[in-house]
């Protein structure tokens, strides 16, 4: 019930994005029910053992945005795990392609053969385009997901490929040089 609330509110969506984008099967409703339920027993609990109603406050401000703020460090850190792998998963597309395989099937091994998050998240991007998505809207999803600047350049090169032609291979092969030079100047 909760949950249809809170879907009236556009911070909802961002929200419900958060708690993807972290890897967690969580609904938006429960992350504030628990928030609630934290501030209001912290400071209830603050305010019987020592009776400051200024420390009580502090206290419930505290353990109410201590889920948000769970949420953003378990999305921080899926973000940094899939950005190392990022690299890995374009060699390996490369690779697929460079054998004579489709960039779908690919897409497929990259889903089966490397750890997550890259995994999980080139497995929906496979799935969707399997069940009819158009490759374009299946990888801009990937974008919306994932939201680095490294996915927007692969997705960008490759919508750019499919639209004027080329060696996907040799555009697969320089991505993932530039993104690992990147890493290494950083």
């Amino acid at each position: 019930a909760l949950n249809r609330v809170l879907q009236r509110w556009t911070w909802s969506g961002r929200l419900r994005v958060l708690i993807a984008q972290a890897g967690l099967k969580l609904r938006p409703g429960k992350l504030v029910l628990l928030s609630t339920v934290l501030g209001v027993l912290s400071a209830e609990i603050v305010q019987a053992l020592y009776g400051i109603l200024l420390l009580s406050g502090a206290v419930a401000a505290l353990a109410l945005l201590s889920p948000l703020g769970l949420v953003l460090f378990l999305r921080t850190r899926r973000l940094q795990a899939f950005e190392r792998e990022f690299p890995e998963v374009i060699e390996l597309l490369s690779r697929a392609v460079r054998a004579g395989h489709s960039f779908t099937t690919g897409l497929e091994m990259v889903a089966t053969d490397l750890p997550e998050p890259a995994a999980g998240e080139f497995r929906v991007t496979f799935d969707e385009q399997r069940f009819g998505l158009p490759i374009r809207d299946a990888l801009l999803n990937l974008c919306l997901r994932i939201p680095l600047l490294d996915v927007r350049l692969f997705v960008t090169a490759l919508m750019v490929q499919k639209e004027t032609g080329g060696n996907l291979v040799e555009i697969l092969d320089n991505l993932s040089h530039v993104i690992r030079e990147r890493f290494r100047i950083a």
